[in-house]
């Protein structure tokens, strides 16, 4: 974007008086209007004609005629469907060829994988709703509030000891805020404000001033401003149910750019305080540095002994992130320390908070949000896992596992009675821990796995007298456990999934677009949660990852039983795990390596299975 210089000495000058004011929502209005006023033009509509597929030909044009006329008439219906299946073949292969030929002469890797997404019709981006938009809109903005309203009241009080220390929060810098700006994805969406990422980088230079004179100021007033607390909602539908339900619809919410930036400067401040006086739970695993779903998961089946009495419940939260209750939010926040004007930021930016929700042309009109963490934040996922925190400081007789929301209860006991009676005493005590918070349980989705070696049937786990269902298998995390932890299911979908690559595959020629997909449509399967389920029977997926290999020719990749053992020596390193789980090859492997650094390790490691160089990446790539 190429802005006239005198453009920009006229809206440089335009922004002087911002620094006259101390109010966060006057001066950000100021900068706000300049932005749109010199920068951004109202869009034109423009009627879009239906695009006819390049790939049809005028003999498909005149096939697809015959088709219709021959079941039209109804004479031979068998030879109407051979005609029809036949003439689908011809069309598909060439659209194979059309998108081949695209994606091989396009020079952008954007504009490849745009292509492979409309090739694979993996682009749902479009809004088919066919309801009312702002009862939609309505629909998105009290489902929170109107689920909390329905929780009982808890039967236990809770009380937690208040943290010593406070919160501070430092100055933003200039600096600080331009290296934000740096790394902004192009490809995101703009805001509620017409304001994108494009023009924030080419105008950057001239605005990191006043944004951080404003930031600063909101710190200052314990003020968030309230243009950064409208989100515009684009809903997604899930592919399930009527279109003109709304619930059927999923919401993607798009907050200013602006606000993202700000968000970031209070987050990094944030989670800095927080992990340095230890709040959080070293049993949360999710939206935490250096802790993932795969560790989660490893934690969760390390405490299973197949020879033991235990069980684990899988907990499944309804909307969790929606009716998170803002005065006991806030609550939360002082006990751990957050206080004074830095408490009062944060109940600034939890109120007066609105939401629309956009269609196409359509807009909706705004509604309030009077429930809930913001979605589409950075901060909102971070306040969750600190409001959901205490729960893991609950007095149980067994042990809890969260990655967010996603919650899981294990427990072990000598017997099976005990087992039970003690399940469904910690049950009872994190339903009302549940109903203090405001959080509710789906019951119907909440099942348990008994993994002890003799089960007696006769017992049962309830919650509120509604029987919790118990299966042989459970999906956690992505990875599905079943009661003999031989992870044959979880293994059996690997493969599934990674056979489905070929159509992928098959329109990529170029050896480095090639690779890439291969990557994301066959490693990254692999690669997940591979630590856990690595060594059992994973013969077959071998098998099926050497075929694709030669078959698509693709060069320089870890075997799968290679790439499980690195996996298991990092995974000990970065825990500093006991070394009695690792076999005997993997024990001297690591303490030959034990002495040097993660990225020493990797290449070190790699010299023993690699003759062109000692690189890898996580997908399981020599480079």
């Amino acid at each position: 974007m190429n802005i006239p210089p005198d453009k920009i000495n006229l809206f440089t000058n335009s922004l002087n008086e911002i620094y006259s004011y101390n109010d966060p929502n006057l001066t950000y209005n100021i900068l706000s209007n300049q932005i749109i006023k010199h920068f951004i033009k109202l869009p034109k509509q423009i009627c879009i004609s239906k695009k006819e597929n390049p790939w049809i030909t005028i003999g498909i044009k005149t096939s697809i005629k015959i088709r219709n006329k021959l079941f039209r008439k109804k004479q031979n219906l068998t030879l109407a469907k051979y005609y029809k299946s036949k003439l689908s073949h011809y069309c598909n292969i060439l659209r194979e060829n059309y998108f081949k030929e695209q994606i091989y002469y396009s020079s952008d890797t954007k504009q490849q994988w745009n292509l492979l997404a409309e090739f694979l019709k993996t682009n749902h981006k479009k809004c088919n709703y066919k309801g009312n938009i702002n009862e939609m809109n309505k629909f998105f903005a009290t489902i929170g509030s109107e689920l909390a309203s329905k929780i009982p009241e808890s039967k236990i009080k809770f009380n937690y000891k208040s943290h010593v220390n406070s919160m501070f929060l430092s100055e933003i810098t200039e600096e600080e805020i331009f290296n934000k700006i740096k790394l902004l994805k192009l490809d995101k969406a703009k805001g509620s404000d017409n304001i994108s990422i494009k023009l924030i980088k080419n105008i950057s230079h001239i605005i990191v001033k006043p944004l951080a004179y404003i930031f600063n100021l909101c710190f200052q007033k314990g003020i968030v401003p309230d243009k950064f607390k409208i989100a515009t909602i684009a809903p997604i539908y899930k592919n399930e149910g009527p279109l003109n339900n709304p619930s059927q619809f999923r919401p993607i919410s798009l907050l200013p750019i602006t606000a993202k930036l700000f968000e970031q400067c209070i987050y990094e401040r944030l989670y800095s305080y927080l992990e340095k006086n230890n709040i959080l739970s070293s049993k949360q695993y999710g939206f935490r540095i250096n802790k993932n779903t795969e560790e989660a998961i490893n934690s969760l089946v390390n405490k299973i002994n197949l020879k033991q009495n235990n069980l684990v419940v899988f907990l499944d939260l309804k909307k969790a992130f929606d009716t998170v209750d803002h005065n006991i939010m806030l609550s939360k926040l002082e006990t751990y320390g957050i206080r004074g004007n830095v408490l009062n930021l944060f109940k600034s930016y939890l109120n007066n908070r609105y939401c629309n929700t956009k269609i196409g042309n359509l807009t909706s009109e705004l509604d309030k949000i009077t429930c809930g963490v913001p979605q589409g934040s950075c901060l909102g996922p971070l306040l969750f896992i600190l409001y959901i925190n205490s729960i893991t400081e609950l007095k149980l007789h067994g042990e809890l596992t969260l990655f967010a929301d996603d919650t899981c209860l294990f427990l072990k006991a000598k017997n099976n009675q005990e087992l039970y009676i003690k399940t469904n005493s910690d049950l009872y005590t994190i339903q009302n821990w549940l109903n203090a918070n405001k959080l509710s349980l789906n019951v119907q989705k909440t099942e348990f796995i008994d993994f002890s070696p003799v089960i007696n049937t006769n017992y049962s786990i309830q919650i509120n007298n509604n029987i919790i269902k118990r299966v042989e298998s459970y999906k956690y995390l992505g990875c599905i456990i079943n009661k003999h932890l031989d992870f044959s299911q979880q293994i059996e979908s690997t493969e599934r999934l990674i056979k489905k690559s070929c159509k992928a595959l098959n329109v990529c020629i170029n050896p480095i677009f090639k690779k890439s997909v291969f990557s994301a449509f066959v490693m990254s399967f692999l690669n997940y949660a591979l630590s856990t389920w690595g060594s059992k029977n994973v013969y077959n997926l071998q098998k099926t990852q050497e075929y694709l290999i030669k078959k698509y020719n693709i060069t320089n990749v870890l075997s799968l039983n290679d790439l499980y053992i690195h996996k298991r020596i990092q995974l000990v390193r970065k825990n500093k795990l006991d070394l009695s789980s690792l076999s005997y090859k993997e024990i001297s492997l690591y303490n030959n390596y034990n002495h040097l650094s993660d990225i020493s390790f990797k290449q070190e490691f790699l010299g023993l299975y690699s003759t062109d160089d000692n690189s890898l990446i996580t997908t399981g790539y020599r480079n």
